[in-house]
């Protein structure tokens, strides 16, 4: 698995509850990740694929006031993470 898709895996192991990629972009940055938000996007949609995550919603809202996804990690990405 590449870095940038087990950046996500971990923040993404550690939050109870879905978020956007604008969260998890903040996230990144305040835990010294240096990928950039356009990766992090990339790599969702790729776990995607793979099922280790998943869509939740699209109950977010983005900064510029635009509904956005609600992702969360899937138990099979638990255990590719553990």
């Amino acid at each position: 698995m590449d870095t940038p898709k087990l950046h996500v895996l971990t923040i993404l192991s550690f939050q109870a509850n879905p978020i956007n990629a604008e969260t998890l972009t903040d996230i990144a940055e305040t835990v010294g990740i240096n990928d950039t938000p356009q990766s992090l996007r990339s790599r969702l949609v790729e776990l995607e694929r793979e099922g280790l995550v998943r869509r939740v919603d699209r109950a977010s809202v983005s900064r510029h006031n635009r509904p956005c996804w609600r992702w969360q990690i899937t138990k099979d990405g638990r255990e590719a993470f553990n």
